[in-house]
């Protein structure tokens, strides 16, 4: 493809696996896919005792452990910036800026898709299908854009994310991961109305698996102020206290960006070890304490209201925030927040409503996180 550059000056291979033969210190792939020649290419590299510098997400949240104990047994440097939030340099601030902190909680926005589709769905209302045309045709969302909308981008970024935050390996199979396509425009527009907004969170904490889904956060929070296509990343830690950083999280510059930077530090050797211990993360076995932000469509009819507080309560559910916007057609939205309760005895509650007959169609559920807001 002609991209305006002059290439003839450089030695070109057909297959990229010629280039590890070839003089030189390191690879950069930018490939992408978890398996394939990226892999394949990605051992060979680091077998040969050469540096990898890559920004393939999905291989390191796939394979990251495996290359990490390639990279370590034959000196070389495996750096990844540009596989997490583009421009943002999350992962150096992991590596070596937060080295002497316990990370207490990690979150963020972390796919620049979802969070564009989301918010513009917030500013002119419009359904979910209408947005992602929108978005495609745009060029944000892919002609494909399951890897986007429905979570995975994130959650390899995430997987990431997390074995450096908490010392584990990379393990993608522990992630819970779920999307915004269920996401409907009236849900955003009550959420606003109880001071909250719906976006797409990679939240990672010690001892629990980590998870991508839509979260309702503050308005005002740090994330809930992040718009359009911008990643952000909010890390707790005990002695840094919180850190938040925001910016581009795709583009050609931009992903260029976090790439040069890892070649700059190679060459300086001043690169990190790619994930701190080989452990695998272990799940607490204390239960989760959890609130969330809930959507249901109920009939408009007297007594309904009463006995759905009654159900709440009689499972040990404390309502903190109400909304009801007002009945159409013999049916009623109402829409309440939580407050924070066991996490499996909440969601036990919510099955339950959504079989009374009293519930009309699907319960639209959040978790609803403050990030210390």
């Amino acid at each position: 493809k002609d991209r305006g550059i002059d290439i003839k000056g450089y030695t070109w291979c057909d297959d990229p696996l010629e280039m590890v033969a070839l003089d030189v210190d390191g690879v950069v792939e930018l490939i992408g896919g978890s398996d394939g020649v990226a892999l394949a290419l990605a051992r060979k590299t680091l077998t040969a005792g050469k540096d990898f510098i890559t920004a393939n997400k999905a291989l390191l949240a796939v394979h990251g452990a495996e290359l990490a104990e390639l990279a370590q047994a034959n000196k070389a440097g495996l750096v990844y910036e540009a596989a997490v939030a583009g421009a943002v340099p999350i992962i150096k601030v992991m590596q070596q800026s937060l080295a002497g902190n316990r990370v207490q909680k990690l979150g963020g926005i972390l796919n620049g898709t979802c969070n564009y589709i989301l918010s513009a769905m917030e500013s002119t209302g419009a359904a979910y299908a209408d947005v992602l045309k929108e978005a495609q045709d745009l060029g944000y969302a892919e002609a494909d854009p399951t890897t986007d909308v429905g979570g995975f981008d994130a959650a390899h970024k995430l997987t990431l994310l997390a074995a450096l935050a908490f010392g584990t390996r990379p393990d993608y199979s522990a992630l819970e991961v779920s999307g915004i396509d269920g996401i409907s425009d009236r849900a955003l527009t009550y959420a606003g109305k109880l001071g909250y907004r719906i976006r797409l969170i990679g939240l990672a904490q010690p001892g629990l698996p980590p998870r991508v889904e839509p979260m309702a956060v503050p308005t005002h929070s740090q994330l809930g102020q992040t718009i359009g296509s911008h990643n952000a990343v909010l890390v707790m830690a005990d002695q840094a206290q919180s850190i938040f950083l925001k910016g581009p999280g795709a583009g050609r510059a931009e992903t260029a960006s976090a790439v040069a930077g890892d070649i700059i530090d190679l060459a300086r050797r001043l690169a990190a070890s790619p994930f701190w211990a080989s452990s695998s993360h272990v799940v607490a076995a204390a239960e989760e304490q959890e609130a969330r932000l809930c959507l249901l469509t109920v009939k408009d009819e007297p007594g309904v209201m009463a006995h759905l507080t009654q159900t709440l309560a009689s499972n040990g559910v404390s309502v903190d925030q109400l909304l009801q916007p007002g009945g159409r057609d013999g049916q009623s939205d109402l829409v309440f927040t939580t407050h924070p309760m066991v996490r499996s005895t909440l969601h036990m509650t919510l099955e339950r409503l959504a079989k009374d007959p009293a519930i009309l169609g699907a319960i639209e559920s959040y978790r609803l996180e403050r990030f210390g807001a």
